[in-house]
């Protein structure tokens, strides 16, 4: 009998704790699970309008970015990896003509706001380390392609310094297929390793022939490009430069595994 009581208790102590974290935290959990709008910014010229969108999940963040006419219709611009990125910040520059959104306070995501094409992603401080020893505040997108910004430390919330960053005019192009069929291929992950080291992923959405261009995200040349196809495998390409034609870029599947040639 004393066992049997000793066990309830246990029981009552473990209900106990849980109505009081539930108590304390459900507000917080409510706003982390459920879908929301979390972070809204209007341009300079009241035209456009930014937001942040988190999805259901039970494991958040799930946050996915979109633009769209102020009071019109919005386009999901990016799909932010789920359990690993969020935005919490929106810059534009001052004719409005661009927006950006920095993810995880490291990666600047640059849009033109009239077409929402994706024109930069640039890495602000280094990814070391999940969520990174460093980011990025106070930042400035600027019209004529500069960025400036404030380096802190996570740890301290410390101030290290302002620096600016260039947004790279060139812009890596891509014209996929399939080297047996010549079969445009049509959905893709590009994965970019810059000179140091750091490591930049784009979704893309080929167009019928096949062709992708990157945002901008460094001169070049790239270490190595990743090419993923979902279902398929992953091909790497190496010493990668940054050329005015498009890349010519031809899959194949060999033994299981995903190959990719460049002329």
């Amino acid at each position: 009998m004393n066992e049997v009581r000793v066990r309830w208790k246990a029981v009552f102590n473990v209900v106990a704790v849980l109505v009081a974290l539930a108590a304390t935290a459900g507000c917080q959990l409510a706003k982390d699970l459920f879908p929301r709008t979390h972070t809204t910014s209007l341009s300079p010229d009241g035209r456009y309008t930014a937001f942040v969108r988190q999805a259901a999940n039970l494991d958040p963040p799930d946050d996915h970015l979109y633009l769209g006419p102020s009071g019109g219709s919005a386009r999901r611009l990016m799909d932010l990896a789920p359990d690993s990125d969020w935005c919490r910040t929106v810059v534009w520059t001052s004719d409005s003509r661009r927006v950006g959104f920095l993810i995880r306070d490291q990666r600047l995501a640059v849009f033109d706001s009239a077409t929402g094409e994706h024109l930069a992603f640039l890495q602000l401080v280094p990814a070391d380390g999940y969520p990174g020893s460093q980011g990025a505040r106070n930042v400035v997108l600027r019209p004529d392609g500069v960025v400036s910004f404030e380096r802190f430390d996570r740890a301290t919330n410390r101030a290290l310094g302002a620096e600016t960053a260039a947004i790279p005019r060139p812009r890596l192009s891509l014209q996929m297929s399939w080297a047996e069929t010549n079969v445009p291929v049509n959905d893709a992950w590009v994965s970019v390793t810059v000179a140091d080291g750091n490591e930049i992923a784009v979704r893309t959405t080929p167009g019928a022939d096949g062709l992708v261009r990157l945002p901008a995200i460094a001169a070049g040349p790239f270490r190595t490009v990743h090419i993923s196809i979902p279902g398929v495998g992953v091909a790497v390409l190496s010493d990668v430069s940054v050329t005015e034609r498009p890349l010519e870029v031809k899959l194949t599947r060999q033994s299981g595994r995903l190959a990719a040639k460049s002329p």
